[in-house]
């Protein structure tokens, strides 16, 4: 007995739009936030607090690069920078510093080596404990499944509603 589906017009239609670069990156890049969210929220809780600034601005941004999405979690420029008070040797009782903590969030990072008078600072790593503890592919299929099943439903689930036609598929099934 041959099977036949129910919907099958729209499900090839449904599917032939999914194939389309705009309509995966609606799926995509939610996915990819989400999952960006995540280890963005991993990375504040990570990082040492000294004035907060570098916590302040672990930022998301989703992008699309040749039809490729993706999604870049770190300290954003420009929107962060602030002048703030640093009692430090070099200004003696101190003094006021602007501060761009993604021009300094890699020291913290990765840490200096020693030159000259400086001892170096050890690192405090903060970004890739928070990435190697995610597990973003998880997050990401689930998403993308989840969003999957609402196009599916929305679109092709309409089309079988009637008793009639969920028992001709269950006999079918049989």
């Amino acid at each position: 007995m041959a099977s036949q589906i129910i919907g099958e017009k729209a499900l090839t239609k449904k599917l032939n739009r999914l194939a389309k670069d705009s309509e995966r990156n609606k799926m995509v890049r939610p996915a990819l936030r989400e999952a960006a969210a995540v280890i963005r929220t991993k990375a504040r809780g990570n990082v040492a607090k000294e004035t907060g600034l570098l916590r302040e601005s672990i930022q998301i941004k989703a992008k699309t690069t040749k039809g490729v999405p993706y999604a870049i979690v770190g300290p954003q420029t420009k929107k962060y920078r602030r002048v703030v008070w640093r009692a430090d040797a070099n200004f003696g009782e101190g003094g006021w510093v602007m501060s761009d903590p993604s021009k300094y969030a890699h020291f913290v990072e990765f840490g200096t080596s020693p030159k000259g008078n400086h001892p170096g600072t050890p690192p405090q790593p903060f970004l890739r404990p928070a990435y190697d503890s995610t597990n973003s592919r998880s997050i990401i299929v689930r998403r993308i499944q989840s969003e999957l099943r609402k196009q599916a439903q929305g679109r092709v689930g309409k089309t079988v509603t009637s008793r009639a036609a969920v028992s001709a598929l269950r006999k079918v099934g049989r």
